[in-house]
């Protein structure tokens, strides 16, 4: 076993963190960062997956690590200095056509502008699509969706393309799409 490294400093740093497993990319903050770790906060964060890459805001350089505890809104990230996981094609590069940006959007979505609307959260956008997090599990949510940005007044059609826990993926649908609809 490894010897830790003890010196811990109190930092304050703002960053993604990333599971490759489901191309999860969530705003964070480091905290208590040490040679061999770090703490790091974040909505939802305790839902990702054991290997994670780190990217501090401002920095190309990506960090990767290893969850070791996990706890609401924090988990413990034991670093990888050697190399990313094997088996890996995401590791330094997104899939998507276009990279998201981290965003802190509130929203609605809803089936059709009838249907109940579902409050959520907007944490990635780019302009073909966006991920989601909700309150509740997206199990039940029709893969054919309504999404209002709180405060803008335009509803973007589009479809779930992947779900996980209380996230979602969203491909837009620009042709389905009706300026300055007042409704999901």
């Amino acid at each position: 076993m490894a010897r830790r490294d003890t010196r811990v400093e109190n930092v304050h740093v703002s960053a993604t963190i990333s599971d490759y497993a489901d191309v999860v990319d969530l705003p964070c903050i480091i905290r208590n960062l040490s040679r061999s770790g770090c703490r790091v906060h974040g909505a939802a964060i305790e839902h990702l997956a054991r290997e994670v890459e780190l990217k501090i805001i401002g920095i190309d350089q990506i960090i990767w690590g290893q969850i070791v505890w996990r706890e609401p809104g924090a988990v413990g990230i034991e670093f990888n200095w050697d190399e990313p996981p094997r088996g890996d094609n995401r590791w330094g590069r997104q899939r998507r056509r276009e990279p998201r940006k981290p965003v802190q959007w509130k929203g609605e979505i809803a089936a059709t502008a009838q249907s109940p609307t579902v409050p959520c959260m907007i944490t990635e956008v780019s302009r073909n699509g966006c991920r989601l997090l909700l309150l509740e599990e997206v199990e039940r949510l029709s893969d054919e969706i309504r999404l209002r940005v709180s405060g803008i007044g335009f509803t973007i059609a589009g479809r779930i393309r992947w779900r996980q826990g209380k996230f979602a993926g969203v491909e837009f649908d620009w042709g389905k799409t009706g300026a300055r609809d007042a409704s999901p």
